[in-house]
């Protein structure tokens, strides 16, 4: 099954939770950023460098939101909790970009704004989601105490569908 939601597509093949947390996480984070149009060309793809290097982490760059997660035992990408976490965070800079007008897609560094902000957002949507998910484990960044704030600061104010 081909993901086409809002704009955000993938050929990736989705469990049915997944995709059931991918659509909530976009209706959520659209809210959010008070998006009420699609995107043009955004995809949904595995990392070019997962599984090639240690510590590559999910990632948007030109078009491209890309995860960094295995395929199932059944042939799906259907690891709904990790998936939703790298893709929240990830669509938090699609979103902010696309309402920046932002042509080039680079790395920012922990103590940015929109890093936190990313950050934040993913944790609300996770705790909300899957309070049993343990986001900590594989949590590379030193922002964490900064994105527990953002996120705790951001209870009233974004509304998971």
């Amino acid at each position: 099954m081909i993901f086409n939601y809002k704009g955000i597509t993938s050929e990736l093949i989705f469990g049915s939770k997944t995709v059931l947390f991918l659509k909530k996480t976009i209706d959520t984070i659209y809210m959010y950023f008070n998006i009420n149009y699609i995107f043009p060309d955004f995809r949904i793809i595995i990392h070019p460098d997962y599984q090639k290097k240690l510590n590559v982490s999910s990632e948007t760059r030109n078009g491209f939101i890309m995860l960094c997660t295995d395929i199932c035992d059944y042939k799906e990408y259907d690891y709904y909790q990790k998936i939703t976490w790298q893709f929240s965070h990830e669509l938090v800079h699609v979103c902010k970009g696309y309402k920046e007008y932002r042509k080039n897609w680079v790395y920012l560094p922990d103590n940015d704004e929109e890093e936190i902000l990313a950050g934040g957002i993913a944790i609300r949507i996770i705790n909300d989601l899957f309070s049993d998910y343990d986001y900590k484990t594989n949590y590379s960044k030193t922002n964490l105490k900064q994105c527990e704030e953002k996120a705790e600061s951001l209870k009233n104010s974004l509304h998971i569908i």
